[in-house]
């Protein structure tokens, strides 16, 4: 069992989400940043797609019930292991009895903890990930409380590791790339030299369903109400208002606001990793940018996989100096 002794801001159980029910007006939900989700499950020698905690803002503490291995990967949270540091983007064992403390997050927003063999979570329509708003998903549709028991399925994992600097992500606030949207004809003017021309800022009303933001005013020839029609992430709304949403997992299946775009699929675990009062810029692109961008992703993705299969020498060393213990990391360099 993993023992949730403060869950921090708003922890939750996800996995790469809910798929094929749109349809059927069910959200997809799931990790907001599925490159830290993958890196994360990957790192603990665990399937992508297995259960973990997404932790947001400030991550909480646990305790460990049984001994492990365990994943940090996403938002730096300053995680210490019983007062030592521990290292983000890397994997460690832990023994019974063992808290695992996590802060604010120094930079980022959200960050993932995942143990090896993942979390004993019975699936709902395919998928352990929680969606709050309409109860469904892991620990029955809720985020984590005080005194929560999450069994943990047992597995000796893989190595410890620690992901290098390459595979890791860039610094954000982002350049979202984006695609015209099935209303773009809607606006007036130049509408997307207007979306491009400054900065957007993340309202505090900012959820897992969506971003709101403040900026450029973008004007409607007609109005901004349509039919209700599909709608995904990576989504750009325009209310009447004229500011921007763009819609996340957790998002609704339809609405009826005109869609001036889509931010590629690529630069939504960049998108994640913002938080209320970070500023992002948009840029448009062409299908095949957005195509050529897709393909880098995957690239990165499979490079991520073959260090995570890869068997590395102990370069990780544990030194205890009055009382407190540190984590230490060799790393041989060449003429």
């Amino acid at each position: 069992m993993l023992k949730v002794l403060n869950p921090g801001f708003f922890a939750t159980i996800q996995d790469l989400g809910r798929t094929g029910f749109l349809a059927f007006g069910v959200p997809q939900a799931g990790a907001l940043d599925d490159y830290a989700c993958r890196a994360a499950n990957l790192l603990a020698g665990n399937d992508e797609n297995a259960p973990l905690l997404e932790l947001t803002m400030f991550g909480g503490e646990y305790e460990f019930c049984a001994d492990t291995l365990i994943a940090l990967a996403g938002a730096d949270m300053a995680a210490e292991l019983d007062g030592a540091p521990l290292g983000n983007w890397s994997s460690r064992r832990v023994k019974k009895g063992q808290k695992l403390a996590l802060s604010f997050a120094g930079s980022g927003c959200r960050a993932y903890l995942a143990v090896a063999g993942g979390f004993k979570i019975a699936k709902t329509m395919g998928s352990c990930s929680t969606h709050t708003r309409s109860g469904i998903g892991g620990m029955e549709g809720r985020p984590l409380r005080k005194g929560d028991l999450l069994p943990m399925a047992e597995s000796a994992g893989g190595q410890e590791k620690n992901l290098p600097g390459e595979l890791k992500p860039t610094a954000v606030p982002p350049l979202l790339r984006v695609l015209p949207g099935p209303q773009a004809d809607a606006f007036s003017g130049d509408v997307f030299a207007v979306l491009e021309s400054e900065e957007y800022l993340i309202e505090a009303d900012s959820d897992r369903m969506g971003y709101r933001l403040r900026g450029p005013s973008l004007k409607h020839k007609a109005g901004a109400d349509i039919i209700s029609d599909a709608l995904i992430s990576g989504g750009v709304q325009a209310p009447g208002s004229g500011q921007p949403i763009i819609m996340l997992n957790d998002c609704q299946t339809t609405g009826g606001y005109t869609k001036l775009c889509f931010v590629v699929s690529p630069d939504l675990p960049l998108l994640a990793q913002c938080r209320p009062g970070d500023r992002i810029k948009f840029r448009a692109v062409t299908e095949e940018e957005s195509l050529l961008a897709l393909e880098e992703y995957k690239g990165r993705l499979a490079r991520l996989r073959e260090f995570a299969k890869e068997k590395t020498p102990a370069r990780l060393w544990r030194l205890t100096v009055s009382s407190k213990r540190y984590d230490i990391e060799i790393e041989e360099v060449y003429k």
